[in-house]
Parts: C-alpha cells; structure tokens; sequence
C-alpha cells in the first residue's frame, strides 16, 4: 500500500493536534485541581462570573467595507444598549489598529 504525500502530512498535523490537545486537557484539568500554578490573567478569568450554557447575548453587528482602504473590510461588535454612532467607526477602528491609516 502506498500513501501519498499529502496523506502523510494530513497524518502528521492530525497527530499533533491530538497530542496538543491531549496536553493541553490534562493541563487545564491540573489547573481546576489547584495541582498547576495558575497566571494573573488566569485568575481574572476564573474569577469572573460564568454565564449558563444555554444563555443568549444580544449584540449589534455594524460592518464597514473598504475601511480603512479599498479592499479592507472592518466590522464591530456592540451592545444593543450602546447608542449607535455614539463614536464613529473609524475612530473606533484607528483606537484598535493605530497602525492602519483610517480616513475619517
């Protein structure tokens, strides 16, 4: 039987995505258990208050095409609580990315 090249290289990344996953469970797992130190931004996280599976986020989804430039297409994410044009987009987006040159 012979495999192709492409096979072997589709065997190798899934390899190690099962290995990368595998480690990556059983440190999480250390984790929870209090067995692993945890990092500051670790402990922000845990510290924050989960929300039930089944709940449901409303957002407003404002997309922006060839902004900054032609070609470039930039979107945002808000809450529906959030005045829209409160800020303006561009500004918004230069605040993100300051090295993209956004007209506005």
């Amino acid at each position: 039987m012979e495999i192709s090249e492409q096979t072997r290289w589709l065997a190798g990344i899934l390899l190690l995505a099962v290995v990368t996953i595998e480690l990556g469970g059983l440190y999480m797992l250390a984790l929870v258990r209090g067995r692993a130190p945890a990092t500051p931004c670790q402990l922000n996280f845990a510290g924050a208050t989960p929300m039930p599976a089944s709940s449901t986020v409303a957002v407003r989804y404002v997309a922006l095409a060839n902004c900054p430039e032609p070609g470039l297409h930039a979107s945002l994410l808000s809450l529906p609580t959030d005045q829209p044009g409160a800020r303006p987009f561009e500004q918004i987006l230069a605040e993100a990315f300051p090295a993209l040159p956004v007209a506005g």
